[in-house]
């Protein structure tokens, strides 16, 4: 029988499933990361000041979408009732108006989807819905979603007010997200740097959204929080766009406030429905792909440890989001993350604008410390580049004892972590080393630090020196 996943222990999964004995009806709510125990009363305290409430009734329900333009950003809302409740939206500048469809409600048919599947709860959307989204969302990515997360999510009704043949006039951007990151910087490369089809298909739009990668948030400080990293990362990021001469579309929303798992169990979907938001003008949407190459998708190791990271389906998925006037594909995806740094790591602009950090306190410069940050640091050493990347590494925090842990978790752990064993590869293709880079002391201390007897003797060293 199979272990339940991370997410699947959510609290908010939690609360759905302890509380399926309390009588329909009740306006029962709680706020996601609440602790809620069998039974206990639930009052106005226990979600004092949250956006985003989760109930006991069994539909979702989304209204029409509202168009405001204020302060120079033009935002297309609904407001969400049933099982969940609250605002959901997405926001551009107000320059990009001609992007955004006021009655569309694509965007959040995709955005809302996870939601609705995770809790059970039949999806009612009042307002419009292209013909052929939504029959690819009932008939294909519901079970596709179904199959991957092994029976966790549920296949639920949608219903929409209308359904419509999207033939937006002008539709002729071509986009993809850009994070600063080796898969983003590659995508770019493959189709626009160094592209050579035919140019209706090259990439003349970077665009940058907040729907969970920079971080997840329910509380309005926290959410208030992640709205300035994303304007600062934006601020940032916008410079490369200049620099390539392409225009710069940031998406911002609040639907990963309506989300009960982690980014990587939604950033699909997510960043489809950003994609989407931006649907009147925008007709292929290049998804960076993850860094895991179609040879092993298709010739999987079975020791890899078993994870639902949803990007890995995106190949399968992203034909199914798709509108009659809106396409999305993957970019890089015959490619490793090692191959893809290969590729882009002696480009001066990825010198200055890499951001790979996983570390959710940094805005702007990686931490250098955390694994997103060590795994590019190796592999930039492994080709003779960490050298070039001062200003954006701290290369003092990569450390001789740092470097050889690292490396001694590779050796251990490169036959169950697919990244682990891409950099293996690239060592042995560039004749680097790894074994000389560390000591058979470290790696039994690495191997101890994974065990639980190692996990109890911290616990209880903390608790001596609290």
């Amino acid at each position: 029988m199979s272990q339940p996943s991370a997410f699947s222990r959510h609290p908010a999964f939690s609360f759905f499933r302890r509380n399926s004995n309390v009588p329909a009806g009740d306006v029962t709510s709680v706020r996601p990361g609440t602790q809620v125990e069998a039974g206990a009363e639930i009052t106005p305290a226990t979600f004092q000041e949250e956006t985003v409430f989760f109930s006991t009734s069994k539909t979702i329900r989304v209204s029409k979408p509202v168009l405001t333009e204020e302060n120079g950003a033009v935002t297309l809302s609904v407001q969400v009732t049933g099982g969940v409740s609250g605002t959901c939206f997405y926001s551009t500048d107000a320059v990009n108006r001609g992007f955004v469809d006021e009655s569309s409600s694509d965007c959040f048919l995709v955005g809302l989807l996870y939601t609705a599947m995770y809790a059970g709860y039949d999806l009612v959307l009042e307002g419009a819905v292209s013909r052929k989204l939504l029959f690819h969302v009932r008939h294909y990515v519901m079970p596709m979603l179904d199959a991957f997360f092994e029976g966790r999510l549920h296949r639920v009704n949608i219903r929409a007010g209308s359904l419509v043949s999207r033939g937006y006039p002008d539709t002729d951007a071509v986009g993809t997200g850009f994070s600063g990151g080796i898969d983003s910087f590659h995508t770019i490369r493959e189709f626009f740097l160094d592209y050579h089809g035919p140019p209706e298909d090259r990439i003349n739009t970077l665009l940058f959204f907040n729907v969970g990668s920079h971080g997840m948030g329910h509380d309005r400080a926290r959410l208030a929080w992640l709205e300035q990293k994303f304007a600062e990362r934006a601020r940032a990021l916008s410079g490369y766009a200049k620099d390539i001469g392409l225009p710069f579309v940031s998406v911002d929303s609040n639907v990963h406030a309506f989300m009960q798992s982690g980014h990587l169990q939604t950033s699909t979907l997510a960043s489809l429905s950003a994609a989407l938001f931006l649907g009147r003008k925008l007709r292929l949407y290049y998804l960076a792909s993850l860094g895991i190459s179609y040879h092993a998708m298709f010739y999987p190791d079975s020791k890899l440890e078993r994870d639902y990271d949803l990007e890995k389906i995106e190949d399968y998925l992203l034909p199914h989001l798709c509108t009659e006037t809106f396409s999305a594909v993957s970019g890089g995806s015959e490619c490793t993350r090692a191959q893809k740094t290969e590729a882009i790591c002696r480009d001066p602009s990825v010198r200055k604008y890499l951001n790979v950090c996983g570390n959710p306190g940094t805005v702007v410069r990686n931490c250098s410390a955390c694994h997103k940050c060590l795994r590019t640091m190796m592999a930039l050493e492994i080709l003779g580049e960490l050298h070039n990347y001062t200003d954006i590494f701290d290369l003092k925090r990569f450390s001789r004892r740092e470097r050889s842990r690292y490396i001694a978790t590779l050796l251990n752990d490169h036959r169950r972590d697919f990244f682990f064993q891409d950099l293996c590869d690239l060592a042995e293709r560039m004749n680097y080393d790894l074994k000389s880079g560390t000591t058979l002391a470290t790696r039994l201390y690495m191997r101890f630090t994974e065990t639980r007897f190692y996990a109890f003797l911290r616990a209880r060293l903390r608790r001596v020196w609290r």
